[in-house]
């Protein structure tokens, strides 16, 4: 790959400033058609190719919100410098560590019967000396006001290199705000990172548990905050030593869903950076939180692509929400 081994460009220590971390990025490539059918051919409409993997894509809607942010990850081969340059085009902060292997690839085809279908290649694991480096990248970096990790780990990525990512990032004092799944996921917890996003299945099973409610409060005696997605039934959460908050979604929203959960994510990365993982304990502080992913997350799923969301619905929905109105109605 062509470049420094170290793309560093700078980034500010005075503004809130979140650092995302992407293990796992991907070349998102999106073809929208009329109608997806299998064994068929099919001409596309339109072809949108972007910098993707999700902690790429929840910077890319930080970006896009106008917040400071910092992407970090591994890129390698043609795929990793064509996300290098789409990152230099977006003006999105970055640093990479280059890797022996192409960057993976990820399909995702949108039509209006099937929302969306995603083809995700699996990605290939680092060597130690890479991740040396990237913790060194890490550690070079003034200490943000948060930290995301977000989506997968490429496969053959060792739990000891999982948690010592965690206890890297756990060491600068930042708040670690953690959106992936499996072992990963239950690595995070044991670590103590200071919030989650599990979708409902994920909380369930994390706890062996029926009731989402219960099973975030057993998970509240590890982590400060769980907020978990619902899907049609939006999200609920609760902080450690606070009460629990549900809201609904905009259930009126159609469009490509790839994106979703990382507006979620930047959504409450941008409230913690702002008002502290704290203030999640204040049930109406907590309240506006989740409605302001849950708008976010709409508008995101109205955008064409991942990493993206539709400005006028994000303000439409917060308007909603500020007079009163339950965004969640099918009218």
């Amino acid at each position: 790959m062509s470049g420094s081994e170290l793309k560093h460009q700078q980034m500010s220590s005075r503004a809130a400033m979140i650092v995302t971390i992407t293990a796992n990025p991907t070349l998102d490539i999106t073809y929208h058609v009329p109608e997806l059918l299998p064994g068929d051919d099919h001409r596309v409409q339109k072809i949108y190719t972007n910098p993707g993997g999700k902690g790429i894509n929840v910077a890319r809607v930080l970006h896009q919100l106008g917040e400071q942010t910092f992407a970090t990850c591994f890129l390698g081969g043609n795929t990793g410098e064509t996300i290098a340059a789409l990152l230099d085009e977006s003006e999105i902060s970055y640093s990479f560590i280059p890797n022996n292997h192409s960057t993976r690839q990820s399909v995702t085809i949108i039509d209006p019967v099937h929302a969306a279908t995603l083809f995700n290649e699996p990605g290939k694991p680092y060597s130690d000396e890479q991740w040396e480096k990237f913790f060194s990248m890490l550690r070079a970096l003034p200490t943000p006001h948060v930290f995301t990790v977000n989506g997968s780990f490429p496969p053959g990525t060792s739990e000891d290199i999982v948690r010592r990512l965690y206890r890297e990032l756990l060491s600068t004092g930042a708040p670690v705000l953690v959106d992936t799944s499996g072992s990963p996921l239950h690595w995070a917890i044991d670590e103590g990172v200071h919030a989650i996003k599990p979708n409902t299945k994920e909380l369930l099973h994390l706890c062996s548990d029926s009731d989402a409610t219960h099973a975030i409060g057993r998970l509240l005696e590890k982590v400060e905050l769980v907020v978990a997605s619902r899907g049609s039934d939006g999200m609920i959460a609760q902080a450690r030593d606070g009460e629990a908050v549900a809201v609904p979604a905009a259930r009126f929203v159609a469009g490509n869903p790839t994106g979703a959960g990382d507006a979620v994510v930047a959504s409450l990365a941008r409230s913690i950076a702002h008002e502290g993982i704290y203030a999640a304990r204040r049930p109406e502080r907590l309240r506006a939180w989740v409605a302001d992913a849950i708008a976010l997350s709409a508008a995101a799923v109205a955008a064409p692509v991942a990493g993206e969301y539709d400005e006028k619905l994000y303000r439409d929905l917060l308007q909603m929400q500020a007079k009163g109105a339950n965004f969640s109605s099918d009218n």
